[in-house]
């Protein structure tokens, strides 16, 4: 548990409030990161930078504005996307013809869908798709915010989430063996 006393140790340059801080928070920043980037030697590089910067910005951090969690999955989000333009894997629009429209019927659906399946089928989705989704959805940033961060209008984030969700729908409709309850 991250309390005031271990934020207020770490900001006087504590190196044992540093590792507590580290051990506490580095499971969750790691089930962060690895939506985001799925080789595993840059998630460990990227995690590295972002206790870097959590260390070096911990002066920023202020619980009356938020919890220790949103600023620190702030950092990490912001990491990440840092990390996908500077290699050019983050392409931020799809046309729309990669999402082509398909029927779905209901009374086939799909019975299962697992944590797994659906890590599967974000690391396939296209990345302007995959972005504004976990964005939006996992992460819960708004339109507004999505536009600020990726440097894209709030119509585009709409219209990227939109097609990330037809497109999800299109790869469960292939298979027939899930069903995604609450996704669409």
């Amino acid at each position: 548990m991250i309390d005031n006393a271990l934020i207020k140790s770490c900001k006087e340059g504590s190196r044992t409030a540093h590792r507590q801080v580290y051990t506490a928070c580095v499971p969750y920043v790691y089930s962060v990161v690895k939506r985001y980037i799925y080789n595993h030697e840059d998630t460990k590089d990227i995690i590295q930078e972002i206790f870097a910067n959590v260390f070096t910005k911990i002066d920023s951090y202020d619980s009356d504005k938020g919890t220790w969690n949103t600023w620190l999955r702030k950092i990490t989000v912001n990491q990440c996307l840092l990390h996908l333009r500077k290699y050019k894997k983050l392409t931020l629009l799809n046309p729309i013809e990669e999402s082509p429209e398909q029927y779905i019927d209901e009374s086939e659906a799909l019975n299962h869908l697992n944590r797994k399946d659906i890590d599967k089928m974000l690391s396939n989705m296209p990345s302007g798709y995959k972005i504004v989704f976990m964005l939006n959805v996992i992460d819960g940033y708004n339109h507004t915010e999505i536009s600020e961060t990726l440097g894209i209008t709030k119509v585009t984030s709409r219209s990227q989430l939109n097609r990330a969700k037809k497109w999800l729908k299109n790869q469960i409709s292939k298979d027939h063996k899930y069903q995604a309850y609450g996704l669409f």
